[in-house]
């Protein structure tokens, strides 16, 4: 390596090291270059054994799940898991793991602290596997909580244990062994002895990786995406407010202009009446009194009648318990179906579609809080509406899909335009309808635009939704890399991101918008917003869709941020942040550019492996605040659903 070279290289070493420090301030995040300079290059590790550095020291500092071998215990094998269960009694094992999970999601989702809920469950038991894991959990900070494997613990709990007068309550230790057992073989690497590797075994994988090219070790890694999709699809639980708000603003709202909507009503909620014979406000109330019982009282078991004198309508109760549950004997034959589909480590939607099982007629056991009010009051809500209407008729159904996708864009349109009113840093919003009449050349021919673009500051985001979700194999861990690359390449890299590049060209050739000049020094931001089932943020998912973006953009550089997929769930934290930098007291050094938020975001994609903006905040010690929207919108209607 020649000197100059050298020199770069410790300059670019020494601005990541200051990059990776608390920042001071509020958002004073500044891309290399100075604050508003030319985007930084896309950074990318020289070598494989770079790369290979780079991946494991980020999943190093990320909590570790704990495994058998951690604490020194032995794997129990799903036969000898099956016959500690068959003596079990099945409700109050199934009780046991529905509270330990609802009130992990609840901690997950609020300011309380799941590690706590974890330690005190553990300081319950007396056994070794108890005391082992809370000393990982209190002194280590590891996990023993993953959804996965506590939904892989109910279902074989529902599989294996007893009905019998004469079944025992399970053993806490032994309940804590077989999870730690069933996490241990959810995480195992083919080619391992055992669930920790040695050093001989991490060091053989390093020999057998590609060391050729970066391109080359890409395609090793993509193997493991489709695991990866389905984990993170299966561990993220939403916080309730955001559920509540989120269902009032896309159900009760009128439809779109555009759509069209005959049959469904003035409403998505009257098109749900329409389909079900149920009003959504009764069900929704139904779900809140669930919600709220769980929440404070760890409640998992209910019953017509306190649900009844609680205000929730006979109707919406039949409706759960003819839709939203099944008995035991139906769960076990939904179950042996999905053993039959295939792997069952991530096949959960057995359980989102039925998160009840019926004792009998007047009696509900819920599996997991998130759910529960996931399928009673937020986004499955869509399948229930949609699979009664194409019953109807499917032209019925069709129209309701298509004017759900419309209403989904609508939605992600307030959100923006409410981040623009309020967030420093940008300018100007504009939308689709006005883009593409300020530059229609041709009556004929229509241009190609995204649904939005944000400007200010020299930056141009240009942004686009898709109400697309991952396809149902894939979300299981049932698909290909293939099939689900297949899918990325139509929707996003031959769709989506045609359609924003087609976006910065006019907005180049048209010199800007409305005195927001853009010219060869502006830096670009190319994003695609997408539902919370949508593709997740992965490290080496967010890592192949970079890599395909940067062939549609890389002509831009080195004016273009990584171009990438966004959560309206992340959408909606850059609305609260927005609010969170108003709440502050303004003093010096005390930063509140919304676009250097967002563009220090996109530059740490690449350059620190920050994925989403949730994990950008949370390592620089931010909060995760709820907008002022959120908040007075779920305040609104708990208010109306805790009436009668």
């Amino acid at each position: 390596m020649g000197k100059g070279a050298r020199i770069r290289r410790e300059r670019a070493e020494k601005r990541e090291q200051e990059a990776a420090r608390p920042m001071r301030g509020l958002f004073g995040l500044e891309p290399q270059g100075g604050p508003f300079g030319a985007a930084p290059r896309w950074k990318q590790p020289s070598t494989p054994d770079e790369a290979f550095q780079q991946m494991a020291q980020f999943m190093q500092s990320m909590p570790q799940l704990i495994v058998c071998g951690r604490l020194g215990l032995k794997p129990l094998s799903e036969m000898q898991r099956r016959e500690l269960l068959s003596g079990a009694d099945l409700f109050d094992a199934l009780e046991t793991v529905a509270r330990l999970q609802g009130r992990w999601d609840i901690a997950f989702t609020t300011t309380q602290r799941p590690d706590l809920v974890e330690a005190e469950f553990l300081g319950a038991g007396s056994g070794e596997a108890c005391r082992r894991a809370r000393k990982r959990v209190t002194e280590h900070h590891d996990l023993l909580i993953s959804p996965r494997a506590t939904a892989q613990l109910q279902r074989e709990i529902i599989e294996s244990a007893s009905v019998q007068e004469s079944a025992e309550p399970i053993d806490r230790n032994t309940l804590v062994h077989i999870l730690l057992s069933i996490t241990s073989e959810q995480n195992s690497v083919p080619g391992f002895a055992g669930d920790v590797p040695t050093p001989v075994e991490i060091a053989k994988i390093k020999r057998e990786m590609p060391r050729n090219s970066l391109e080359e070790l890409l395609e090793y890694a993509r193997k493991f995406i489709p695991d990866e999709v389905a984990s993170n699809l299966y561990n993220m639980p939403a916080k309730y407010e955001m559920v509540l708000s989120n269902t009032y603003d896309l159900w009760f709202a009128p439809w779109a202009e555009k759509s069209k909507t005959t049959g469904l009503g003035a409403t998505p909620a009257e098109a749900f009446k329409t389909g079900t014979g149920v009003e959504l406000l009764d069900l929704l109330r139904l779900g809140h009194r669930i919600v709220k019982r769980s929440s404070a009282d760890q409640q998992v078991r209910f019953t017509r009648d306190e649900l009844v004198a609680d205000g929730v309508t006979d109707a919406a109760i039949d409706y759960l318990i003819g839709h939203m549950a099944l008995t035991l004997d139906e769960y076990r034959k939904a179950l042996a179906a999905d053993r039959e589909a295939g792997d069952i480590a991530h096949q959960r939607f057995t359980f989102t579609q039925y998160p009840f099982i019926a004792v009998d007629d007047s009696t509900i056991v819920m599996i997991r809080h998130q759910w529960a009010m996931e399928r009673l009051c937020g986004a499955t809500l869509y399948h229930e509406a949609w699979y009664s209407l194409s019953a109807q008729s499917r032209g019925l159904g069709d129209r309701f899909k298509n004017a759900m996708n419309e209403a989904f864009e609508v939605f992600v349109g307030g959100v923006l335009h409410r981040i623009a009113s309020k967030g420093k840093g940008m300018q100007k919003i504009v939308d689709e309808a006005e883009m593409q009449a300020a530059w229609t050349e041709k009556k004929d021919k229509t241009p190609s635009v995204c649904d939005w673009m944000l400007l200010g500051e020299g930056h141009c985001v240009v942004i686009d939704a898709t109400n697309h979700a991952v396809k149902a194999d894939a979300a299981q861990g049932l698909a290909t890399f293939e099939e689900f690359a297949a899918d990325i390449d139509k929707i996003y890299v031959e769709g989506k991101f045609k359609q924003l590049l087609s976006t910065i060209d006019l907005v180049k050739k048209h010199g800007g918008w409305d005195g927001e000049v853009v010219n060869e020094d502006t830096n670009f931001v190319p994003l695609v917003v997408i539902p919370d089932t949508g593709v997740p943020t992965g490290i080496i998912t967010n890592f192949d869709i970079t890599e395909r973006g940067r062939k549609v953009f890389q002509h831009l550089q080195p004016h273009v941020y990584p171009a990438g997929l966004i959560t309206v769930s992340d959408v909606q934290l850059l609305e609260g942040m927005a609010d969170f930098a108003l709440s502050m007291p303004q003093g010096p050094g005390t930063d509140r550019n919304m676009m250097k938020l967002l563009a220090g975001w996109r530059h740490a994609v690449v350059s620190q492996g920050d994925s989403s903006l949730q994990v950008f905040l949370h390592r620089r010690g931010f909060p995760l605040p709820l907008s002022r929207h959120i908040l007075d919108i779920s305040r609104k209607i708990m208010k109306l659903l805790d009436g009668s």
